[in-house]
């Protein structure tokens, strides 16, 4: 009879058992750091989703360029790509700038000729809570408020200068 050499195992119990820890600490990690579905609601009342309709003003625009600016594009925040709304009226006028005059000690403001203005009106699906309008979800819109947008063949830093809020359909 012959004896046979004992196989000798690759793992033996104490490798499996800090296996096993390092993979649970390693789930515990991923699941901590992962946003939650069931993130916990704001202190006040839910959102309560509806529709706002807020104006924009972008200034600079090179001539010629606030006239691509159309009814019924859709417009996104630039950095994040979140849909800001579509585009329900638009106004195109001469970029005005403030200046001294010197020998009439007064302020005046002058159209100048190389840049426009472009004032949008925007309809877009917003969230209200106590102190905030969201657009996109997660955009606040206030009256000041500087926003990047793109559209279809322009952009421009685009700043909020009026609010209707309510049920509009």
């Amino acid at each position: 009879m012959e004896n046979k050499p004992k196989k000798k195992s690759i793992f033996n119990i104490f490798d499996i058992a800090l296996i096993l820890i390092a993979a649970a600490l390693a789930l515990v990690v991923f699941i901590s750091r992962s946003p939650s579905k069931n993130a916990p609601a704001p202190e006040t009342d839910e959102p309560v989703p509806g529709m706002v309709s807020y104006t924009v003003e972008i200034t600079g625009m090179q001539n010629g360029t606030a006239h691509l600016v159309s009814v019924g594009d859709k417009l996104v925040e630039r950095s994040h790509k979140w849909d800001m709304g579509t585009v329900t009226a638009v106004e195109v006028v001469p970029t005005a700038r403030r200046t001294f005059n010197e020998y009439t000690m007064e302020y005046s403001d002058v159209d100048t000729e190389l840049t426009e203005t472009a004032i949008i009106t925007i309809l877009a699906s917003c969230t209200e809570d106590a102190g905030n309008i969201n657009v996109a979800g997660n955009q606040p819109i206030k009256v000041g408020t500087s926003i990047r947008m793109n559209g279809p063949g322009y952009y421009g830093a685009a700043t909020v200068i009026g609010i209707e809020r309510g049920s509009l359909k």
